[in-house]
């Protein structure tokens, strides 16, 4: 008896040697030889003598084969332990899978010739095997022959098992399947799985609730046949369509499996429009695969069926650009739980630019040679031989990248399909592989607008001042009639707090110190600071617009653009207040650019963004400037005229004042009537901030009472009174007024009574 083994190559139609490993496999003949469900052989028993002999040697040893890697027409192979050998050693035994998995082997011989009446069963691996299952779905009913057709299925097996399939065609005036003959892969770069030893998914789910991706393949069980119809059909006449093909795919394991069936396709005499996506570039021939704003996609599009031979022009075709957005992470885009395939906005095109090249481009040029034959001219990429580039408009469809994906998107598909005048294209999807490198990843634009850092004066987020100015450096320089309170806001809660915006372009301003930097701006928010009202406190930490309050958290927002929006909403901002912070320099016609070059492209959350959130403390901001008297009103000197309501004045100081030290004996009004006393009265301070930082003071006094007839009113102050800064105010002291003189008022009435209770008559 022989131990050697053969293979049948089914695809070359071919029997080719196995090596098998030394000592592992006895040799034998009339042995049981059962397919098991993973693709392994289980080889039991057999005559390991002459079967001829009137006694003959038999074995009830036992090996599972598993086939290895092809190298040249040899096969590799292995032998696998099983737990045991048979219960009977017997030869010429019958033997059947069952539904189980499990080989069934019964009767045969002895040794001496006598018939063996028993029977035993064999069980794999896992104790069972089903059936598995098969789900067929083609990527279009219309089926070019010259260009092969591909059949994407999926293989369903509840343990998981390998399986093999077996593909057929039937032509519309038969009743039988035909072999369909492999193809390895098509003119349009598609790639056949093998046939043999496919993977399977445990997942039985039909193609209604987790679609098979014919491109991406990305389910486990899902593969790719590819159907050489030249081989096996004659081609249509030409122009000519012959429609009622099915095709149908049965996968085996243990056993043959449930087979699926198409529905009717028709084989086109035409072929397809063939779409070669070429990877994204920064510019010509520098590719980078992570883009923002306007990116540019391009594309060749093949098309063999021009007339003539060699290298020539194909049909004339349109090129329809298109995202979808895998929202729920799992590989696949479906219209119920994704952003399904959507046209993408060209560029200019949401400004309004009428000249904007449309989506789908009409009237692209196709070649009849691949996008890296020397013909097609790769190099220049001419758009009569094929090329077209597309320039998309990403954040008008998709809007900013969050910054909690670190300002990177990496779940947006691509798709590109070609239609030539007859038929709809095989489509390309671009789409980011697990564990592969790259191939588009959507971040911010680099020549968009979006904040780059942020920082107060003293550096520390964690211990701003009431009057520290922050500073918002910006990468780009930006228009300063759209910055505000809306497009810049910090705020505590539903209360917004209030101050002036300093914008300063192609500067930036770190610690206070301005540094030219061309192509950045900074934008300095100067808070307002507290007031007194008739001596009460003009701003409460909960009113609506309000100031810094030590011990508390604000946060920033900065509205970013909104995908769907309309980038012209509130161009020129005299049009309407602001909706966002937005670049400068777009020109007397907006409509001339793109949505990255008009807005703010990438928001600022406060709430959810902890990064833009602060903590302020007691304590003053030191600016450093002197803070000094500057004028009164009316001039020192003046004479009062004495009433409460007429001896009032006011003084001007270059600096705002920190209303809590305007108080006795900080600044204090003294008379002197004979021996010195305060005046009573109450302060009002008006704190001004400008945008450019600077700030100043008007305090402003009124006595309680009629002051004195003929007195000398001095105003003072001591180094408690402060500004804003901390430092002492200067030139108060010796600010002196007079009363004017009045004497003694007599006023008399007459009343009149009527009876004995003084009632009077009125």
């Amino acid at each position: 008896a022989k131990a050697a083994m053969e293979v049948f190559n089914w695809k070359l139609r071919q029997f080719e040697a196995v090596t098998l490993p030394a000592g592992g496999f006895s040799g034998r003949s009339q042995h049981v030889g059962a397919l098991l469900g993973d693709g392994t052989v289980l080889l039991a028993g057999g005559a390991t003598g002459d079967p001829a002999a009137s006694v003959v040697a038999v074995t009830a040893n036992a090996v599972v084969f598993q086939l290895g890697a092809r190298t040249g027409t040899t096969w590799a192979g292995a032998f696998l332990p099983v737990n045991g050998d048979m219960v009977v050693g017997r030869r010429g035994a019958d033997n059947a899978v069952m539904m189980a998995g499990r080989p069934f082997i019964a009767g045969g011989f002895a040794g001496s010739g006598q018939t063996i009446a028993t029977c035993e069963v064999y069980t794999p691996d896992r104790s069972r095997n089903g059936a598995p299952k098969a789900y067929v779905y083609l990527p279009s009913s219309d089926l070019s022959h010259a260009f092969g057709a591909p059949i994407a299925y999926r293989v369903v097996d509840a343990e998981g098992d390998q399986a093999r399939i077996v593909a057929q065609f039937r032509h519309p005036l038969n009743t039988t399947y035909n072999a369909c003959t492999a193809q390895a892969t098509t003119i349009g770069g598609d790639i056949a799985d093998d046939a043999a030893g496919l993977a399977t998914t445990t997942t039985d789910l039909d193609g209604t609730q987790l679609l098979i991706d014919p491109v991406a393949r990305n389910t486990t069980g899902d593969h790719a046949y590819i159907w050489a119809m030249s081989q096996d059909i004659d081609r249509p006449d030409v122009g000519s369509t012959v429609s009622g093909y099915t095709i149908r795919v049965t996968p085996s394991g243990a056993v043959r499996g449930e087979q699926d069936v198409t529905d009717p396709v028709n084989v086109l005499y035409n072929t397809k429009a063939i779409t070669t996506i070429l990877p994204l570039e920064d510019s010509f021939g520098v590719p980078n695969a992570h883009q923002g704003g306007d990116i540019a996609i391009t594309v060749h599009i093949r098309d063999i069926d021009g007339a003539g031979l060699g290298p020539r022009t194909g049909e004339p075709c349109s090129v329809l650009f298109e995202y979808a957005i895998d929202l729920n992470g799992d590989s696949q885009i479906t219209a119920q739980q994704d952003k399904d395939w959507t046209a993408m906005t060209a560029a200019r095109l949401s400004t309004g630019n009428a000249a904007t090249p449309p989506n789908p481009v009409t009237g692209v040029s196709s070649w009849s040679e691949a996008a890296d034959d020397a013909s097609s001219e790769p190099a220049t990429r001419p758009a009569a031989k094929g090329w077209v580039t597309f320039e998309w408009d990403a954040l008008f469809d998709l809007g900013p990248p969050p910054s909690a994906t670190g300002y990177q998107v990496r779940n947006i598909w691509l798709r590109v399909t070609a239609t030539d005048p007859l038929d709809l294209g095989f489509p390309k999807i671009v789409r980011n592989k697990p564990g592969q490198p790259d191939d588009f990843d959507y971040e911010r634009d680099l020549e968009g607008l979006w904040l780059e850092s942020w920082a107060p004066r003293s550096s520390s987020k964690s211990l701003v001042k009431v009057n520290e100015p922050i500073d918002f450096v910006f990468n780009g320089n930006i228009d300063g009639a759209t910055v505000n309170s809306n497009t810049l806001k910090i705020y505590r809660g539903n209360t917004v707090i209030t101050g002036e915006y300093q914008v300063q372009n192609d500067t930036v301003v770190a610690s206070g110190v301005t540094i030219p930097t061309a192509g950045k701006s900074t934008v300095t928010f100067h808070p307002q600071v507290q007031n007194l009202n008739s001596g009460a406190a003009a701003y409460g930490v909960n009113d609506a617009s309000t100031i810094y309050f030590p011990g508390n958290q604000y946060r920033i927002q900065i509205p970013g653009y909104a995908f769907g929006g309309y980038p012209l909403a509130d161009i020129p901002p005299g049009n309407s207040p602001p909706e966002q912070i937005r670049p400068i320099g777009y020109g007397t016609d907006p409509s001339l650019v793109s949505t990255y070059e008009l807005v703010n492209s990438t928001p600022v959350n406060g709430d959810v963004e902890t990064q833009f959130q602060f903590n302020t403390t007691t304590g003053s901001y030191a600016d450093g400037q002197a803070v000094d008297y500057s004028d009164a009103t009316p001039g020192t000197g003046t004479t009062l005229d004495g009433s409460a309501s007429g001896s009032g004045f006011s003084i001007t100081v270059n600096h705002a004042l920190d209303v809590t030290t305007a108080t006795s004996p900080n600044l204090t009004v003294t008379g002197n009537s004979g021996s010195s006393y305060v005046v009573p009265g109450r302060w009002t301070v008006t704190n001004t901030i400008n945008n450019d930082g600077t700030s100043s003071s008007n305090l402003v006094f009124v006595p309680l009472f009629k002051l004195p007839s003929g007195d000398s009113i001095v105003v003072s102050n001591t180094s408690g009174l402060r500004g804003t800064n901390g430092t002492s105010v200067a030139g108060l002291t010796g600010l002196a007024y007079t009363v004017n003189g009045y004497g003694r008022t007599t006023t008399s009435f007459t009343e009149t009574f009527t009876d004995a209770t003084n009632r009077d008559s009125a």
